[in-house]
């Protein structure tokens, strides 16, 4: 509930120097900027500010947010939409206003709820009568800044004043203009100021943000550029402070401009290779900046140009997918395709900066071949584009960079495309959009636009796309040894303590992604399979779900909002398909005849006992604690959200990705074959034990009656079989292959003993077959819109891993790619070190049932120490995901 006419006298409240009264207020917006010399918070362990929009509901206002809070918003605790009580707050003059204007800081906040955005748009809440200009504008409260960054990345711009259109016209018309050749030429015995330059704007740069924490007086530390090109060479200009945010959206590639009132500086050494040598490079550089002189750059349309000036076009340079693997690494290339698969977006640190690289994986499909496009897209100052790529759409990628990765020998080659500093993405929603873009003539764009509309692209869509999830390119290599060699001599592969491991996850941010090296023994492990669903949402409704361009204007509108990543309700999620086919119930249903179950009967028998006494324990505590605890006070590790446990739904893609290959035909024909993940084996053991089943069941009620929604978590994945609904009803826990201790001498766990990942243990469990008792782990792989897969995934391994020391526990999620189950291997057994050799390359050579596999990773892992190679992600909110990569 919130605090009526809190917002009205906040500033009131936050002037008192005695005990303050908690209020309840919303948050509407959270804004960040770089701090500079005139923040009036002195801390050398931030350079973020967060300015804070909140409401009473009938008065909002914006409030800084004091640095010492600013992990609330790196782990995406503190978000839009958060309910919050201020429980400390203060005001402040700036001082160098002359209207002596004031803001409030808040000091102490507590986080109580989270509240879906179901009070209208954000503008129709009123300002308060007394707040100050940049309360009300987008500048920041208490720092020079001209600006705001977007909360995750410096790359993008953000705001309104990003898109106003700047309507420029020239103050004198041209009377005179000169080329690009006669510039370089003579341009140091030219008067000034120097004749107009007219060209084409051939290429862009992203925006580069150079703000520190030190800057004085700096209100838009930016800078940008663009190639000019005319018929006699290319020029470099370069676009400064304040005209980066009046020109980058004005001005785009293909555009005609004149440019006047220009500085002109001696070019020193190439500035970059992704600018195509169409033509020959100027030796010099031109600069536009707002002052000194305040130069003019206005569009022109081509008639006003007279033919003596043809102007050339914007180069381009389509490859495809089938000509791909007979390119060299390093090329510069333009590539376009139909979006099959797009992966979850991941952050990268700068080096030890605070500031972070965003990028997501994309597959492209052009209709030239059966292999996917793979590409590593980073963010281009493009945000509207970058975050609206969708399975479906048609994108084109101009000015990016051939990676190839060789392994093993020459003849082993993983081919990737990824981002320049000058790369621009387009995204066509539908045919008529290209038609104002500078590659509308191009054959290869037009001949994937006419192949996304025929029957072939549609059937694939409704086959193979999808979106989200963990996914890893190119694959390690197979040994320990190779795998070194893959690490700079100045830097090798560094392996750390799993205690340090801790507090690395601790320090993570939001969508963060590292990985890193544990050596350890796993003590138990257990399959989950993912619960089967009815729902086949995406195979009934493809053609919607994946933006049609062949559709009309308003269909297609339709499909974006049913493809966004943000689903508004967790019924949306139960209708997630997981698999495809009708013969897997059947086949199924002969493997469990064969399966030894004995070993297993015993172990859950065991197991269940084990819940049963320890319920009136912990049932208080898995029902209402929500909160992220420490185990330890002295231990610096992150300890996850304790809630009761889920069925788990997973589908991922899988990081196993065909490598090119210049062998015989044969030998790639054999790496092309997809893979999937093994069929789900029931388990019936517990049938032959009435009690066992009794205790299952009132388990899975305790279960379902504890789960806490989770509704407004957008980014982490909710799984329906855990929600009770009139459609689709919750799963038996008996489904699951439960923990198999492999270190029966660890008989019991130190208390303060820290568990890393995703888990959701109780601390009253101090022995390891206690811990491994608990049913079903709510283990959270992927965001909730990754269940449509490219491989069929039946489920997951999950490893519990502790250090050599045993100070430690972390809770891996391993998903090995398996060939497609056949009749020929049913009976076959497999070799040794099957399991082994599975950690080492990603994948079984066969398929073999669950049991067969627990068998020998029971045999072949017991008191067995490996290095683990960890792919660490956070989801935020105290939420660690931690997949083996590989294991050596």
């Amino acid at each position: 509930m919130l605090t009526a006419g809190c917002i009205s006298r906040i500033k009131t409240i936050a002037g008192r120097d005695e005990t303050q009264e908690a209020f309840t207020v919303k948050v509407l917006n959270i804004h960040r900027y770089i701090v500079d010399k005139s923040f009036p918070i002195l801390d050398p362990d931030f350079t973020d500010a967060f300015d804070i929009v909140i409401t009473d509901g009938r008065y909002k206002t914006k409030c800084v947010l004091s640095t010492a809070l600013n992990s609330l918003v790196y782990e995406n605790k503190l978000r839009k939409h958060s309910i919050v009580s201020v429980t400390e707050c203060s005001s402040l003059i700036d001082e160098e206003s002359l209207d002596q204007a004031v803001y409030v800081i808040l000091q102490g906040i507590e986080i109580s709820d989270f509240a879906p955005d179901d009070e209208g748009p954000e503008q129709e809440i009123e300002f308060c009568e007394d707040a100050t200009p940049n309360e009300t504008q987008e500048l920041p409260l208490a720092a020079s800044r001209g600006y705001y960054l977007p909360l995750w990345n410096d790359e993008d711009y953000f705001g309104a004043k990003w898109f106003c259109d700047p309507d420029l016209q020239p103050s004198n018309p041209i009377t005179g203009a000169i080329t690009i050749f006669d510039l370089d030429s003579f341009w140091k015995v030219l008067p000034r100021p120097f004749p107009a330059l007219i060209g084409r704007v051939v290429s862009k740069t992203r925006l580069n943000h150079y703000g520190k924490a030190t800057d004085e007086n700096r209100k838009y530390p930016y800078q940008a550029y663009v190639e000019l090109e005319d018929r006699t060479g290319t020029v470099s200009v370069c676009i400064w402070s304040s005209f980066c945010v009046l020109l980058y959206n004005y001005l785009q590639v293909g555009d005609i401009v004149a440019i006047s009132n220009y500085r002109v500086t001696r070019k020193f050494g190439q500035r970059s290779n992704a600018v195509y040598n169409t033509s020959a490079a100027a030796n010099i550089e031109i600069s536009v900046n707002p002052t000194n002189p305040t130069a003019e750059v206005y569009k022109l349309a081509a008639n006003e140009l007279g033919p003596v000036w043809r102007l050339p076009g914007v180069p381009y340079r389509f490859i495809n997918r089938k000509s791909l693997p007979s390119y060299s690494s390093g090329l510069i290339c333009d590539i376009v395709g139909v979006v099959m698969f797009v992966s979850r977006d991941s952050r990268e640190r700068k080096g030890n900066r605070s500031s972070f690289w965003a990028s997501k994986w994309v597959h492209l499909q052009d209709g030239t071949s059966v292999m996917p496009i793979i590409l590593h897209l980073y963010a281009s100052s493009q945000p509207e584009v970058f975050d609206s790529i969708a399975p479906g759409k048609v994108l084109v990628c101009a000015r990016m960079l051939l990676k190839i990765e060789v392994q093993d020998s020459k003849h082993h080659r993983f081919c990737f495309i990824t981002t320049t500093r000058e790369s621009q993405l387009y995204l066509l929603k539908k045919p008529s959009d290209v038609n104002d873009k500078p590659f509308a003539e191009s054959a290869a764009v037009n001949e994937v636009i006419r192949w996304r509309q025929t029957e072939d692209s549609k059937q694939l869509l409704r086959k193979s796309s999808c979106r989200g999830g963990y996914y890893s390119f190119p694959p390690l290599p197979h040994n320990l040894e190779l795998y070194k060699r893959t690490f700079p001599a100045e830097s090798p592969m560094n392996l750390m303590t799993t205690v340090n491991l801790g507090f690395i996850l601790k320090e993570l941010h939001y969508r963060e992604h590292v990985r890193l090296h544990v050596q350890g023994v796993v003590v138990a492990m257990e399959f989950v399979p993912a619960a089967s669903s009815k729902g086949t949402s995406h195979q009934t409704s493809g053609e919607v779900t994946c933006s049609q361009l062949c559709e009309t204007l308003g269909s297609s509108k339709n499909s974006g909002e049913s493809s966004s990543v943000r689903p508004t309700s967790q019924s949306s999620d139960k209708s997630m398909p997981l698999t495809s086919g009708s013969g897997a119930d059947s086949s199924s249903q002969n493997d469990r005849k064969k399966l030894n179950t004995k070993r297993n009967h015993h172990m859950q028998t065991r197991n269940l006992k084990n819940i049963a006494d320890s319920e009136s324990k912990s049932e208080d505590e898995s029902t209402a604690v929500s909160v992220p605890r420490r185990m330890n006070p002295n231990r610096k590790c992150k300890k996850v959200d304790q809630r009761s446990p889920k069925q788990v739904q997973i589908k991922t893609r899988g990081h196993e990705v065909a490598a090119e290959s210049v062998a015989p035909a044969r030998k790639r024909k054999a790496r092309k074959r997809l893979a999937h993940m093994p069929k789900k084996v029931k388990r019936k053991a517990t049938q032959k034990n009435p009690k066992s089943i009794d205790v299952t069941e009132k388990i899975g009620k305790i279960s379902k009656a504890s789960q806490p929604s989770t509704s407004g978590d957008e980014d982490l994945l909710e799984f329906s079989d855990s929600v009770p609904s009139s459609s689709v009803k919750p799963n038996k826990a008996v489904k699951y292959f439960p923990f198999r201790i492999l270190d029966q001498s660890w008989r019991h766990i130190a208390a303060d003993t820290p568990q890393l990942g995703l888990s959701h243990h109780s601390l009253h469990e101090n022995t390891l077959p206690a811990l491994c008792s608990r049913g079903l782990s709510d283990v959270k792989v992927v965001p909730r819109a990754d269940r449509q897969g490219f491989v069929k995934t039946d489920g997951y391994w999950r490893l519990m891993i502790a250090g050599l020391n045993r100070r430690a526990l972390i809770n891996a999620i391993f998903i090995p790619q398996c060939p497609a189950r056949t009749e020929d291997v049913e009976g076959e057994e497999p070799r040794n070190g099957v399991f082994l050799s599975a950690l080492a390359t990603g994948a079984f050579p066969n398929w073999y049932p669950v049991e067969t596999l627990l068998n020998h990773a029971s045999e072949e892992l017991t008191e067995r120490r490996k290095v683990f190679v960890l792919d660490v992600y956070s989801h935020g909110q105290d939420k660690v995901e931690i997949i083996i990569n590989r294991a050596y």
